[in-house]
Formats: structure tokens, C-alpha cells, sequence
């Protein structure tokens, strides 16, 4: 379903609303490599749909839902900051020139 949403906000192709955006991808799973190569797939799919994909901005928390049975993400600090760190990167590559 990502990648479907990432095609259609890919149109028209060279002048969509991602074209040249920072993108960078996020999330969890219930595995224990947090969905790696989804999120792969992931920044491959809005690579290709034209979006400035931050490859060294990769967050992905394994085994999700045993890690917040009784705590909220917001109260892990590793999840806490690797999310603040994610956020980081994307304020400072859209503060950024765009490239001629």
C-alpha cells in the first residue's frame, strides 16, 4: 500500500509534489529487523518517484510490539531520539539549496 501511495504522489513525474523532496523512512515491526527491507523498498520506491531519499537516515525498531507491550515510544529514549535524529536530518536537507 506505501508503494501505491508513492506512485500516485509521484504525478506527474518530474513536477510532483515529492519531486526533490527530503524523504526519509521510519517505522517498526514486529520482527526482529524491524522491517528493514521494507524500508528499503521503501526509499527504492521514492527514490525512483523522484524524492531526495536521505539514505543515512534509517530507523527501524524490531520486535515493536514485545518492546511497547507496557511502554509508549515516546517514553523509550533510544526510540525518542532515533526519531528526533530522523527529523533532524529532514529539517536540515529541506533548509538546504536546492541543487541546479
Amino acid at each position: 500500500m506505501l508503494k501505491n501511495a508513492i506512485d500516485w504522489a509521484s504525478r506527474p513525474f518530474g513536477s510532483s509534489p515529492i519531486s526533490g523532496k527530503p524523504t526519509a523512512v521510519i517505522g517498526s515491526a514486529f520482527g526482529q529487523y524491524g522491517g528493514v527491507w521494507a524500508h528499503d523498498d521503501a526509499r527504492k520506491a521514492a527514490g525512483i518517484a523522484g524524492a531526495k531519499v536521505l539514505a543515512d537516515v534509517k530507523v527501524a525498531i524490531p520486535q515493536s510490539v514485545v518492546r511497547f507491550a507496557e511502554t509508549h515510544p515516546r517514553e523509550d529514549d533510544e526510540v525518542t531520539a532515533l526519531v528526533q535524529g530522523a527529523l533532524t536530518a529532514l529539517a536540515d536537507a529541506a533548509s538546504e539549496p536546492a541543487a541546479a
